[in-house]
């Protein structure tokens, strides 16, 4: 590929598009490193500085490009992705190294360019990118469709990610487990199980062979469309097919009995998750003590809280909240109230649900003065942070 090309192609529409979105220096220093990681993989270090396209406000890109030394250059298609999507902790991490340009291959830096505009919440650039991928005589393989996959599910585009499958069979990238957890999970969404379990079916025809993150894709989808039984049957399938759940799995099924109200079947899953060798973590504990709030059973919800504090897992906001919620529901205010401070003593800042729940509860009982004081703090609380 010609600099020529490649800045007509790739680097002048690309910077065009990031410029238009940046914010500061550090920004402009962050699309150099882009474009140069990208000439860097292409060209080798030659006349890199002639294929850069100017600032028009004070400064040439070439003045950042030192953000990525030309000597310390990536040394495989992992890297360059890990740089061009900015998954890399540090750019001289790289070191001093060199890399025959015969290594390099234009699919990973246009995979990474997709991923760079999807993060940039570029999606119809994205997907220009991925079809003019024929233009750099590279065809996609099953990473640069997946990538393009992820895009497109993004953003509810199922009927172009279908399509983007169907022509995925008719090449030589055969979908691989990632391709199919990425369509099963856009069915899910939809509620299409139907399309799901279908997909399920033909990857094992292809002989891809489903791992528990598909599994726990259509067990989410079917607890978020209250399906929660036919969940359960999918998971017992599933450890009678030996794939073994994870903890999340577990916790995407906990929740789904759980907000549907089905407590104790999700408490008789507990003993399940500990022969499995796990044990309940921070999400664990919040869909259950949700739960027996939401039941009214407030003595089993600070039952479990208590479980939780012995064994060392911190509350995060959320289930504060949820805990003022049920102690103020209780008419337990005062209690509510010092869990409040509590939550401020570690550092967390309430949100408006902690407040109007604790406000809710004082109304209930008649302490108008103390709601109306702790609605001032909650008002003063936004206006020091800038929310409004």
């Amino acid at each position: 590929m010609t600099g020529s090309v490649l800045r007509t192609l790739i680097i002048t529409p690309f910077y065009s598009v990031f410029r238009s979105h940046l914010l500061g220096p550090q920004d402009s220093a962050a699309a150099a490193t882009i474009i140069t990681t990208i000439l860097l993989c292409c060209c080798g270090n030659e006349s890199i500085s002639t294929m850069l396209p100017d600032c028009s406000q004070g400064s040439s890109l070439a003045d950042h490009s030192t953000t990525l030394p030309l000597t310390q250059t990536p040394s495989s298609s992992r890297e360059i992705s890990l740089i061009v999507t900015g998954d890399s902790p540090s750019v001289s991490a790289y070191g001093s190294r060199s890399s025959s340009r015969a290594s390099w291959t234009s699919i990973p830096v246009t995979r990474a360019l997709i991923r760079t505009y999807s993060y940039m919440g570029l999606a119809e650039e994205a997907i220009q990118c991925f079809d003019r991928m024929s233009e750099f005589d590279c065809e996609p393989d099953a990473h640069a469709y997946n990538t393009i996959l992820k895009v497109v599910l993004k953003k509810d585009l199922f009927v172009l990610a279908f399509s983007l499958y169907n022509v995925m069979l008719r090449s030589n990238s055969l979908p691989d487990d990632h391709t199919y957890t990425l369509l099963i999970g856009g069915f899910c969404k939809i509620g299409n199980f139907n399309a799901a379990l279908e997909m399920l079916d033909d990857m094992s025809k292809r002989g891809v062979l489903p791992d528990v993150k598909t599994y726990t894709a259509i067990i989410y989808g079917l607890c978020q469309w209250m399906k929660v039984d036919e969940a359960f049957r999918l998971f017992n399938t599933m450890k009678e097919n030996g794939c073994l759940p994870t903890l999340r799995c577990y916790n995407v099924l906990i929740d789904g009995f759980c907000k549907n109200g089905r407590t104790d079947e999700a408490l008789s899953l507990l003993s399940l998750l500990r022969k499995d060798g796990f044990a309940l973590n921070l999400q664990s504990y919040r869909s259950l003590i949700n739960s027996f709030i939401h039941a009214k059973r407030y003595s089993e919800a600070y039952v479990w809280y208590t479980k939780m504090f012995k064994r060392g897992i911190v509350p995060d906001v959320t289930l504060y909240a949820i805990m003022i919620r049920g102690l103020s529901e209780e008419g337990r205010v005062g209690e509510a109230a010092k869990m409040l401070d509590e939550m401020i003593g570690m550092g967390l800042v309430p949100d408006a649900y902690c407040y109007n729940a604790l406000i809710k509860g004082f109304c209930d009982i008649g302490r108008l003065d103390q709601a109306r004081s702790l609605q001032l703090e909650e008002w003063n609380g936004w206006r020091g942070t800038g929310d409004i």
